[in-house]
């Protein structure tokens, strides 16, 4: 059927939809200019009208509001009685279509959404609405929609698309690769199992992920129940401790069997949260806890020690926001309360009953600290900037720019890596500065689309993880493998 939509005085647009007799649905837009565009990019079609109950003349309402017709298969036009409405006339007919990609180049993973370029007989482009093209994957590995969205791996892939009967020549594209790999997964921490050479990553949803870094998949699933957050693991290889904030909690699993040894709670008569963990060196049955507020407006945090899930007397307690990151150096145990403009920072030292704060420095950062890493007696930041202690202060600026990046020390290499999420100088990719001179010693770009990266972690002699969201806020996990920084 075609559906007169809307009719105005001669000249005027009418947009009716048209029912082919071949089952598939088109969208009419009827005017006096076979190439005028409505705001929904409907097909623009003209006709010779013939109907004398409508306004007659050249580019007249084709008929009375409301009215049905059919769209017949030769092309004529019909009431439902079948009197002849007209016929369509050259400026509607579909001549020649072809595919035409906007972006170049296209990337491993990128969401690209292709266009079918529609020439009638007089060789005028005229749009089309998406449901008014048939699109075909020929061959490649992609996903392509039924409105041309294509997402395809490295490689080539062919496209053709077919409007009204006429098909376009296929349009090879090749799709360049980035550097990395790639699993859409939404997380909450990642923690590299050296001892079982695996990647470990938690979700929201209460699940702990096993990842293969060379295929870029998840090969298991523990599902450990609950809000998971944050994650780390005994120095040993033997324990992971999990967070779980929705029942507030600590659940330890053995990373032989990845069951679960035990849980304990965090402490009773309070609303705090684990906002960051870390493991001791040498003690793996013993773990830092950061507990904040969940409201991040309260600026109270409280940093304790848990020996085999028994809070020890000895807690470092400050009235400023709670760090989300923990890191020992050593029995130093570094935290900075990121996300936040002013970034306290603050050392502890582990002792057998507790923690004893040693220092605390208010860091004035250009801007927040989004992650750190550390290095003998620095830590290196980011934005990228270095510490030193103690006591706690500035010691270098490796950037003038303000970089949002994440951050992992590299003791084998000598190097600090920052996985920089597009630099104000066009630069996206890991870069390496060396540990002692903090001069850039290499880096390598990568084709990374997107202007955040999370918890860069190590995961083997030259290799690399790190989380991030795509444009539309779905989870990925990112693997960059083959990682040499020439010296």
């Amino acid at each position: 059927m075609v559906t007169l939509v809307g009719a105005g005085p001669t000249g005027e647009d009418v947009l009716l939809r048209a029912d082919r007799i071949g089952g598939e649905t088109e969208p009419i837009h009827y005017t006096s200019a076979s190439t005028a565009l409505t705001g929904e990019h409907r097909l623009v079609v003209s006709f010779q009208t013939a109907n004398p109950g409508g306004i007659p003349g050249p580019g007249g309402v084709l008929a009375t509001i409301d009215m049905h017709v059919r769209l017949l298969a030769n092309g004529t036009l019909a009431l439902p009685d079948g009197s002849s409405l007209g016929t369509i006339s050259p400026q509607g007919q579909v001549e020649s279509v072809t595919v035409f990609n906007w972006a170049s180049p296209i990337f491993d993973m990128d969401r690209v959404q292709l266009e079918a370029i529609v020439r009638n007989t007089l060789g005028q482009v005229f749009p089309i609405s998406a449901d008014a093209a048939q699109w075909q994957l020929v061959s490649g590995n992609a996903t392509l929609s039924p409105t041309g969205l294509i997402q395809a791996k490295a490689g080539t892939v062919s496209v053709r698309v077919t409007v009204d009967g006429v098909p376009s020549e296929p349009l090879v594209i090749q799709i360049q690769g980035r550097g990395f790999e790639s699993l859409n997964l939404a997380t909450t921490d990642l923690a590299y199992d050296a001892l079982h050479h695996r990647l470990l990553a938690t979700s929201a949803d209460g699940k702990l992920y096993v990842l293969d870094q060379a295929k870029a998949t998840v090969t298991q699933t523990v599902h450990v129940g609950g809000r998971l957050e944050h994650l780390a693991l005994a120095k040993d290889g033997t324990r992971a401790f999990v967070a779980d904030n929705e029942a507030r909690r600590i659940v330890v699993l053995n990373l032989d069997t990845l069951a679960i040894e035990s849980q304990f709670k965090l402490a009773e008569g309070d609303p705090f949260i684990a906002t960051g963990l870390a493991t001791p060196p040498n003690q793996p049955n013993r773990v830092v806890v950061a507990l904040g507020h969940p409201d991040s407006s309260v600026p109270t945090f409280r940093v304790t020690l848990y020996d085999n899930g028994v809070a020890l007397p000895e807690s470092v307690e400050r009235q400023f926001a709670a760090p989300n990151k923990l890191e020992f150096s050593g029995t130093d145990l570094i935290g900075i309360s990121t996300e936040v403009s002013s970034n306290p920072a603050f050392l502890i030292v582990i002792r057998e009953h507790g923690l004893l704060l040693r220092d605390t420095a208010e860091y004035l950062a250009r801007d927040f600290v989004t992650d750190f890493a550390v290095a003998g007696r620095r830590i290196f930041t980011s934005p990228l900037t270095v510490l030193e202690y103690s006591p706690l202060r500035t010691e270098a600026q490796l950037t003038d720019s303000w970089v949002r990046s994440s951050v992992a020390a590299d003791f084998q290499g000598d190097v600090a890596v920052y996985m920089i999420a597009q630099e104000p100088s066009g630069f996206t990719g890991l870069r390496a500065y060396d540990l002692e001179t903090y001069e850039k010693v290499g880096e390598i770009p990568l084709a990374f689309p997107w202007n955040e990266a999370f918890d860069l972690v190590k995961t083997g002699a030259h290799s690399y993880a790190f989380r991030t969201t795509n444009y539309e806020q779905q989870g990925l996990v990112c693997f960059v493998s083959n990682v040499e920084f020439p010296r």
